[in-house]
């Protein structure tokens, strides 16, 4: 285990941070450097403040750096796939980041968190970011010479759940959480984090997301916490006695950044680092527990030598038959496996071919009527049916252009229309393509 962590948390708005040292009894806050408490938040440019921070904080090999980033830099995608050998499942899943990424696999960084492993299948969570966006942070951290104690980056919500008390999720925990122009809502149990997703700081866009989570998760609305309201967030205050000696989370994000380090939770950091996922092979444990058993047992018959010479020559002729079934076998599910894969493949490609013509001809046809000055930042399409999400200068406009279009029907706002300082409107508008 590290035994110098500083925790850093940065968006647009702010830089947080959290030295730690281990001790001989357990870990304390500590000052990183002269002129800097032990921890501390500042509000502004949050890549500016980091690169403050760092020139006047005098490099240390010995120290490891975790960086935690607002959802809004990192996205994630849920993927469950059916019982298979771990391995199988990562090459399967770097195989095919093109379609579970909405960015193109030689842009991103990514990682993936394995949430259950189990006899009803694998459930994961893959994690990523634009290169281009990791490359500026390291860029901070190489022109001040904390290269090579950068250690991990990863997404603040994943630093809360390692902090959590996995034992206050009964069964399940949820959390909603601000993050520059999102709130993200997710949810973990004992197990794991199982569940992450994003929607826009609108109100009844958040209320329907909820209430997908709790529809999803029965019995999360007993223990649903609001981290941004006064007193909503538990986390902190309920955490593992080794927590205790860090800042309270709803005051200092630099807390979850460290949380990682200092459990056995899986890491996870999206950076050029290959996916570190523990794979467990039965066999190591299985075989050293089967040969003191053995040994055990004929220590107590008085015959020790005799009996353990012949307990070895019958398991290692048991071991040969048993390699020689699984080469047998091997090429076998090795088949299987591959037209399963195949068949899921060709379907997921079906899918993909019959709706996007008709998407693509929908985008082109929204392009054409919208008035200039008017642009989207949310497009989602599924059978036919279309939700924007943008801003401009005449939301009622924009829909009666839209109206007009021999291509779509039922148009209409969805939710309300909110003006921003600027004088643009901000807004959803429903619609549905014309059935041929």
């Amino acid at each position: 285990m590290k035994k110098n962590i500083l925790g850093i948390y940065i968006d647009r708005d702010s830089f947080q941070y959290a030295a730690a040292v281990k001790g001989i009894s357990g870990y304390r806050l500590k000052r990183p450097g002269l002129g800097y408490r032990a921890c501390g938040t500042d509000k502004g440019n949050g890549y500016a403040l980091l690169k403050k921070f760092l020139k006047e904080v005098p490099p240390d090999r010995s120290r490891s750096v975790y960086l935690a980033l607002p959802r809004s830099q990192i996205f994630a995608r849920e993927i469950r796939l059916p019982v298979m050998p771990l391995e199988d499942a990562l090459m399967s899943v770097q195989n095919s980041l093109a379609i579970y990424a909405h960015l193109a696999p030689e842009t991103i960084y990514y990682d993936i968190y394995v949430a259950r492993h189990d006899k009803d299948g694998i459930h994961m969570l893959l994690f990523y970011a634009a290169k281009n966006e990791i490359e500026k942070i390291n860029k901070i951290f190489s022109d001040t010479g904390h290269t090579a104690s950068l250690k991990g980056i990863l997404p603040v919500s994943y630093g809360i759940f390692a902090l959590a008390d996995k034992g206050i999720a009964s069964p399940y925990t949820g959390v909603c959480l601000h993050q520059e122009d999102v709130a993200e809502f997710f949810v973990f149990s004992k197990n794991g984090l199982l569940f992450t997703m994003t929607a826009p700081l609108y109100e009844d866009e958040k209320a329907l997301l909820k209430k997908g989570v709790v529809k999803r998760f029965p019995g999360i609305d007993k223990s649903f916490f609001d981290f941004n309201a006064i007193g909503g967030c538990d986390i902190s205050r309920n955490c593992p006695q080794h927590f205790k000696f860090l800042p309270d989370l709803q005051e200092n994000l630099a807390s979850a950044a460290i949380a990682p380090a200092l459990t056995k939770v899986q890491p996870v950091s999206v950076d050029e680092q290959p996916v570190r996922i523990k794979f467990i092979h039965p066999v190591r444990y299985i075989v050293p527990f089967i040969c003191i058993l053995v040994l055990g047992l004929y220590i107590l018959t008085g015959n020790v030598e005799k009996k353990a010479d012949q307990a070895e020559s019958e398991f290692q002729e048991l071991k040969n038959t048993v390699t020689q079934l699984e080469n047998k076998l091997a090429p076998l599910q090795k088949k299987i496996d591959t037209l399963k894969k195949a068949a899921s493949f060709k379907q997921d490609v079906k899918k993909i071919v019959q709706s996007k013509p008709m998407m693509y001809s929908a985008i082109n046809e929204i392009a054409r009527l919208v008035p200039e000055g008017t642009w989207f930042a949310g497009f989602s399409y599924h059978d036919g049916k279309i939700l924007l999400r943008g801003r401009g200068s005449d939301a009622l406009g924009t829909v009666e252009l839209l109206r007009s279009s021999d291509m779509f029907v039922n148009v209409g706002l969805k939710g309300s229309v909110n003006r921003s300082s600027t004088g643009d409107e901000r807004f959803s508008i429903s619609l549905e393509l014309k059935q041929e």
